[in-house]
C-alpha cells in the first residue's frame, strides 16, 4: 500500500494534495496546527474516498514534535512512499520592516522543518520520494516579502543537496507555485507579470506533486507551475 505524509494537509493547496494521492489509492497523514475543524474534513473526506487517514497535531517549530510524529506514523505505516513538505507561513516585509521574531518563525517553519523532517523520515524510508514545495518567490525573489524570499530560496538549495544526499533510493524533488489565491486587487496587479495571464489553481500543485512522484527518473528538480512567472 503507498503512502503519504504531508505537512499541513488540512486546508487550501495541502487539501487539494492530501485528496489527490488519496484517490490515486494512497493511505494518507497528515498534520496541522491550529485548523482542527478543517483537519477533521479533510480526514472525512479521505476516508470517504476509502483510504486510511491519521491526523497529527504539532508545532514544526519544535523539532521533538517532529521525531513523535515519526515515531507515530510509523507505528500506523509500514512504510512511507511520499513525504510532502508543505506547511509555511508567510509575512510581507523589506528590509526596514522586518523584526528578528518573524524572521526565526519563517525560516523555523520554511526551511528547518522541512530540513529535519526529511532528515528524521528518511532514516526509516529504505525507497521513495521527497516533494519540497517551493515558491517562484524563491528565485525571483521578491524584495517586499525578503525574508519569505530567503526561506524558499533556502528550499530551493536544500531540495538540490537531499537530492544528491539521499540518491540512489530516495528521490528528491520540488514543486514551485506561482499566484494561485489571490485577491481582486493584487490580482490585476500580478496577472501583468504572468505570460499565461491566469491564476493556477490549486488542483496544478496537486498534479505536479502527483506526476514527480509517478517519474522515478526525475530527481533533483524544481518544478514551477507558475504560469510562466519565474521568467521575469
Amino acid at each position: 500500500m503507498e503512502t503519504l505524509f504531508i505537512t499541513g494537509g488540512a486546508k487550501r493547496i495541502g487539501k487539494e494534495i492530501v485528496l489527490k494521492f488519496a484517490k490515486e489509492g494512497f493511505d494518507i497523514c497528515f498534520t496541522y496546527l491550529k485548523s482542527e475543524k478543517e483537519a477533521l474534513k479533510t480526514k472525512e473526506e479521505v476516508e470517504k474516498i476509502g483510504r486510511k487517514c491519521l491526523i497529527l497535531k504539532g508545532d514544526l517549530r519544535d523539532t521533538k514534535t517532529i521525531l513523535k510524529w515519526r515515531d507515530e506514523f510509523f507505528k500506523n505505516f509500514e512504510k512511507l512512499s511520499c513525504l510532502i513538505n508543505n506547511a509555511s507561513v508567510f509575512y510581507k516585509g523589506n528590509l526596514k520592516e522586518i523584526k528578528e521574531e518573524e524572521f526565526d518563525e519563517i525560516i523555523n517553519v520554511n526551511l528547518k522543518a522541512p530540513l529535519f523532517i526529511s532528515k528524521y523520515f528518511s532514516e526509516k524510508m529504505k525507497e521513495g520520494v521527497i516533494i519540497n514545495i517551493a515558491d517562484t518567490a524563491g528565485k525571483v525573489l521578491w524584495k517586499n516579502y525578503l525574508i519569505y524570499s530567503l526561506s524558499k530560496a533556502g528550499i530551493i538549495a536544500l531540495t538540490y543537496l537531499l537530492a544528491k544526499e539521499l540518491s540512489p533510493y530516495i528521490r528528491v524533488c520540488g514543486v514551485a507555485p506561482g499566484p494561485i489565491i489571490l485577491d481582486d486587487f493584487e490580482k490585476e496587479k500580478v496577472l501583468k507579470r504572468i505570460p499565461l495571464k491566469r491564476l493556477g489553481e490549486k488542483e496544478d500543485i496537486a498534479e505536479a506533486c502527483y506526476f514527480l512522484y509517478k517519474n522515478n527518473y526525475v530527481t533533483g528538480t524544481i518544478l514551477y507551475v507558475d504560469g510562466g512567472r519565474s521568467l521575469y
